[in-house]
């Protein structure tokens, strides 16, 4: 039976050179940043050997990237297309530049090396429009680690996913900031990132007994 899955909540840690008062919505800042750590654990009902050269085999590529729309680039690494997020009228899309290290037999980072915020529904309103142009300006950058390990139950493997991702937002001085703006920000870390450690489990967990496992068991081609 899988273990529950425990999920740190994030928050918006850092604004630079910040300024507001009561009244006014204006801020003063070089930089926005919300930024949080995540993590989960779920066990696997398999043995440790067999979940290390999954992690390790290419076939686990698609579902570390966390996501069904990505595109392998000549460089070798991925354009990452997350879920579309819906705020005050804006559909936001973020887009992560992914690298995959496999630094040892237990354990492969997902580095975010690049990152962007598409917008998908063109804003309509003023206000929309100046938070769309602010949030197509930021980025993400941060970095996940998925690892394997001995689980509590003999010939069971532990399963963990370790993920910390900032979001910075570039800001004019002295700009009108739209209502509900810092909420914005906090809300795209936080989907992104309690959204992505569990997906990226279950999908992790799926793969292998569906695809992988039955490579071993008897009668498999």
């Amino acid at each position: 039976m899988n273990r529950p899955l425990h999920v740190s909540s994030l928050t918006p840690i850092d604004s630079r050179n910040y300024r507001s008062s009561r009244n006014s919505s204006v801020l003063s800042a070089s930089v926005l940043s919300f930024a949080g750590d995540t993590c989960a654990t779920l066990e696997l009902n398999a043995p440790l050997e067999s979940v290390q050269e999954f992690l390790q085999s290419s076939h686990s590529d698609r579902y570390l990237l966390g996501t069904d729309v990505y595109t392998k680039r000549e460089d070798g690494l991925w354009d990452c297309h997350q879920p579309v997020i819906e705020f005050f009228g804006l559909s936001l899309r973020p887009v992560f530049v992914h690298r995959l290290d496999r630094e040892s037999p237990s354990q492969v980072s997902i580095n975010i090396v690049d990152a962007r915020t598409d917008i998908v529904k063109n804003p309509e309103s003023r206000t929309n429009k100046a938070a769309a142009s602010i949030l197509e300006a930021s980025s993400f950058v941060g970095e996940g680690v998925v690892s394997a390990k001995p689980g509590a139950t003999s010939g069971a493997c532990e399963l963990s996913v370790d993920l910390s991702l900032t979001l910075h937002i570039p800001l004019p001085r002295f700009m009108l900031i739209p209502p509900g703006f810092n909420s914005i920000g906090s809300a795209i870390v936080r989907r992104a990132g309690k959204s992505r450690t569990k997906e990226l489990l279950k999908s992790l967990q799926r793969a292998y007994d569906k695809e992988w496992k039955t490579r071993s068991e008897p009668g498999s081609p």
